[in-house]
């Protein structure tokens, strides 16, 4: 699993909700490893020689867009240029190694990128798609509940 990254105050830090690692503590029984992505693809392997699996979580953050090809049209929007180098080289190693991968919203957005996809950046704007962005002003049972069950 890989953390984000986030300046706050002026710092850069690396971080992971809870609402991704609790449930494979708590429900699988997972010892979840924590890959930092402010340090580059060096020493990737030596991870994924740890792991059973590849766990791609979500984030605030949107895939630079010149990884599908596209320029950006959400300028405003956070991206996470060294999360994707890094979750792109892990997703290839796992494949290479066998390792099971699980994506979950923007996991399953690199995954599809890394494998030659693309994606629409504003899919809540497409008709024929649901608008699956979150309700803020809701509570975290209400945005994470029904509707991603």
């Amino acid at each position: 699993m890989t953390m984000g990254n986030q300046a706050r105050a002026g710092h850069d830090y690396q971080v992971m909700t809870h609402k991704y690692i609790l449930p494979l503590v708590e429900q699988a029984g997972c010892v979840p490893l924590l890959v930092p992505t402010c340090c580059g693809v060096a020493d990737l392997d030596h991870y994924l020689d740890m792991a059973d699996g590849l766990y791609l979580t979500g984030a605030g953050s949107n895939i630079d867009p010149r990884l599908y090809g596209q320029e950006n049209l959400t300028p405003e929007k956070q991206q996470d240029q060294e999360r994707d180098r890094v979750d792109i080289a892990l997703i290839h190693g796992a494949l290479a190694r066998g390792l099971p991968i699980f994506g979950i919203c923007r996991g399953m957005q690199e995954l599809n990128v890394a494998l030659g996809g693309d994606l629409y950046q504003k899919v809540y704007s497409e008709p024929q798609y649901e608008d699956h962005r979150e309700d803020s002003a809701a509570s975290v049972d209400e945005q994470y509940g029904a509707s991603h069950a």
